[in-house]
């Protein structure tokens, strides 16, 4: 019998008392709410509240999850009942692409989440040998299930491969992901896969045995604390390695299951993307980023008064403490969006789960003004009129979840890129 209530222990670092709060999360899954306990102080944290997001797709062993603002890192299941029912549903595996395809990122991204796997961690590497042979010997480790026994010619040559460009690690996270990554990969053989799966990665974008595309393996044990320490200390980007004609795409985490498709839509419009790398912002990462625009768009502000802010401020009885402006501000909120429910704040969008950020180069230089054209108006009702064909008309909903966001000068351009490949990457090590 499936339980209805899944229990994970989570970690929460509070910042204003300086130290790392050790949970007890329970998920409920008939009406979506969760409930926080304090094992420490013995004590409820948080009662039985929903949530403000569906949770279910996002409960699983080394993810972040959001809950009214607070930040909870799943460190390990809380129970038997909830381990042998969601073990076998969450399992992770690694998937590589070669430097010779990555103008097929996005085309292999969006068929692994189309295939139901979950984006947990993406990143650009640039690996020497030794970078190299390491990354195999994670990916095929005994404590891995690779998907064969390779020779050593043959792992010399996959060596080889991986050092010809920059590759980019997937990390995905699904049920069964080795029987299914055995068919939608396809044989080693490009040739051999064409003729078993035709519509297996390897077949539509292999070349030969040792470029194929791609290489792949499930993860298990040793292998899931290996490969995110290996990745930490190889960042996508440095310094001296971030161009001055570039700039700053972020994809947001709503539009994460359009992941492919955007990569693919920037690929196709003259883009080469020198770097790329998963990440789970802070509330204080978020709000640094989005520092400049607080003056700019309303949704930008963490102070930006919702439907509900403004209800419950004017419908509360103590009225004395807040001000003639704010009263006034509320009114004309109400009456201006009416029950809009559904809108929040752009720091609450960035920081619900991981987003992508990407460093992007145009053929013909001119990026920012390029990129910008490309994401279209910030409202997506505007963009679908106006440039139909823009990644906000395509995959937006609103203006707080449109899909992407791109610098918007070109002054900021090395500002925005620097703060994720330099900063943020480095904080991550």
């Amino acid at each position: 019998m499936v339980p209805d209530t899944w229990v994970f222990h989570v970690t929460w670092c509070d910042h204003q008392a300086d130290m790392v709060k050790e949970l007890s999360l329970s998920y409920n899954r008939s009406d979506n709410s969760v409930e926080l306990y304090d094992p420490k102080l013995r004590r409820l944290f948080l009662k039985r509240t929903p949530a403000s997001i569906p949770l279910e797709g996002h409960l699983y062993l080394g993810n972040t999850v959001t809950i009214f603002s607070r930040q909870l890192k799943i460190v390990d299941y809380g129970d038997e009942c909830t381990r042998s029912d969601l073990a076998p549903r969450f399992r992770k595996a690694a998937v590589i692409v070669k430097p010779h395809a990555q103008k097929h990122l996005g085309c292999i991204l969006q068929r692994l989440t189309d295939s139901g796997f979950i984006l947990s961690g993406i990143q650009t590497v640039q690996l020497d040998h030794q970078k190299a042979k390491r990354l195999l010997d994670i990916m095929k480790s005994p404590q891995s299930q690779p998907e064969n026994n390779d020779t050593a010619e043959q792992t010399d040559a996959d060596t080889q491969t991986l050092t010809d460009g920059r590759a980019v690690v997937v990390e995905i996270v699904g049920h069964d992901s080795k029987q299914r990554l055995e068919y939608i990969v396809g044989a080693e053989d490009p040739a051999q896969a064409r003729q078993q799966s035709p519509s297996s990665l390897r077949a539509a974008y292999g070349i030969s045995r040792t470029q194929n595309a791609v290489l792949w393996s499930a993860l298990e044990d040793d292998s899931l604390r290996h490969l995110p320490e290996f990745l930490s200390a190889t960042s996508a980007a440095t310094l001296h390695e971030i161009g001055r004609d570039c700039s700053c795409c972020v994809i947001k985490p709503s539009a994460l299951r359009h992941a492919g498709k955007i990569v693919d839509e920037i690929l196709t419009h003259g883009f080469r993307i020198t770097a790329i790398q998963s990440f789970h912002l802070s509330r204080n990462a978020a709000d640094e980023f989005y520092e400049v625009y607080k003056t700019v768009l309303a949704e930008y502000s963490q102070k930006w008064i919702g439907p509900c802010d403004a209800r419950a401020r004017l419908t509360n009885s103590s009225l004395r403490s807040v001000s003639r402006p704010q009263v006034f501000y509320c009114a004309m909120w109400l009456r201006l969006h009416g029950n809009d429910r559904h809108r929040v704040v752009m720091i609450d969008e960035l920081t619900q789960g991981v987003c992508l950020a990407m460093q992007v180069e145009h053929e013909e230089n001119d990026s920012v003004a390029r990129l910008r054209q490309l994401s279209g108006p910030h409202d997506p009702e505007l963009a679908k009129c106006v440039r139909p064909q823009s990644l906000r008309a395509k995959f937006g909903s609103d203006r707080v979840r449109n899909a992407v966001h791109c610098t918007d000068l070109v002054g900021d351009a090395l500002l925005e890129t620097q703060y994720f490949f330099s900063l943020l990457a480095r904080s991550q090590q």
